[in-house]
């Protein structure tokens, strides 16, 4: 692999398309893994979520995903929230361009504290991987969604 220089372009291109997979999260109460069925529908900087949350209950969330001019920092805004900020600390491209691996760390805010937070953004051919894990300093990361 080699590395990428425009993080922005190559982010737009993994992300864009119709996916279906699921959402795998630990909950933050009891520390449970949980999955739902998760569709996906993105023009490779605004992200429509949608999942299956059990009978009847249907959860539409979506994402905006922009960088700085120095295609280092990607700030992703979700609703009401505070803004996301996240810095790339790897990024790879395969020789054919259908692998894509880039990694952010930033912060997160669980259960009222910040953590650390690291998201890694995987494209390999028709499959989508956008994992984010979590840890308190000093304690290994574990995966909060993928």
């Amino acid at each position: 692999m080699t590395a990428t220089t425009d993080n922005a372009a190559v982010t737009a291109k993994v992300l864009a398309g119709d996916w279906t997979g699921t959402l795998n999260y630990r909950d933050y109460r009891d520390d449970t893994c949980e999955t739902l069925p998760t569709l996906i529908q993105s023009d490779g900087a605004m992200l429509a979520w949608t999942f299956d949350d059990g009978p009847g209950k249907t959860v539409r969330s979506s994402e905006a995903w922009s960088f700085d001019a120095s295609g280092q920092t990607l700030t992703i805004t979700s609703g009401r929230n505070v803004p996301d900020q996240w810095r790339v600390v790897e990024s790879h491209t395969s020789a054919d361009g259908d692998s894509v691996t880039i990694v952010l760390n930033g912060e997160s805010l669980e259960n009222g504290r910040t953590v650390n937070a690291r998201k890694i953004l995987t494209r390999d051919g028709n499959r989508l991987l956008i994992t984010k894990q979590t840890r308190v300093a000093g304690e290994p990361f574990l995966m909060r969604q993928s």
